[in-house]
């Protein structure tokens, strides 16, 4: 069973929420105020975190930016206004994704197992080969592990939220080809559209994690790629006398 926290500040909303995860095989923990949440996150190890940003006590982009200071943890952010500030926000502080209050609980659902479905997703065979062994891709001088979920970039490492990871793995695994956005948001994001906003931040802050090193190209009004190092050629130098 899936264990999912939210953090809250309307109890007849947990309360709902948690009547339908049950019939999804989901079990929920609900707390209320945000004070109490970075406590319970590290008690209950939950497998996602779903918050409001309006809290009572606090403001939610505040736990935000603490749990990803330690965690990389998945994370939906529920706002009640259609504020694209909230969103991009929200997603450039680390979350995986968010909802706009009110939504119906199945889209949360859907989400929730796009989100869980990830690590899934890195044990399918794209055609790339990887660089040591069957859960690791190498290109360049990036290095990623779908077991561990680490990466590392010229040998240090990158610390990444899951959708970043995601976006990453899609793109080494096609290494060389042009991904369209729409395949990166089915096979990354879990969404069926490729939502400007959603991609685009998640795709500016892998890029600034990945520093001067980053080798994603964008291929305007089609996609991404992931460029491959160029193969230098040593032949034996010829003398002449």
């Amino acid at each position: 069973m899936d264990q999912i926290l939210i953090i809250d500040g309307d109890p007849k909303f947990c309360a709902q929420l948690d009547i339908y995860l049950r019939t999804q095989n989901m079990s929920l923990t609900a707390i209320h105020k945000g004070q109490r949440a970075l406590t319970l996150v590290k008690e209950e190890n939950p497998q996602l975190i779903i918050f409001d940003t309006v809290l009572p006590d606090t403001n939610g982009f505040e736990i935000l930016h603490t749990i990803r200071a330690w965690s990389d943890l998945p994370i939906i952010i529920l706002t009640s206004r259609d504020d694209e500030v909230d969103k991009v926000l929200g997603l450039e502080m680390g979350a995986d994704d968010y909802l706009i209050k009110p939504f119906p609980f199945r889209e949360l659902v859907a989400r929730i197992r796009a989100i869980l479905r990830r690590s899934l997703i890195s044990k399918r065979s794209t055609g790339f080969t990887p660089g040591t062994n069957q859960r690791t891709l190498c290109v360049g001088s990036t290095r990623l592990d779908t077991g561990s979920r680490a990466v590392t970039v010229n040998n240090l490492p990158i610390h990444l939220t899951s959708a970043e990871f995601s976006i990453l793995e899609t793109l080494m695994r096609s290494a060389g080809e042009i991904v369209p956005r729409e395949k990166i948001a089915e096979l990354s994001l879990g969404r069926m559209d490729s939502e400007e906003s959603c991609l685009n931040v998640h795709m500016s802050n892998l890029r600034k994690k990945m520093g001067e090193m980053s080798t994603i190209k964008t291929v305007r009004g089609i996609g991404y790629m992931y460029i491959l190092p160029e193969v230098k050629q040593v032949g034996t130098a010829q003398k002449t006398g």
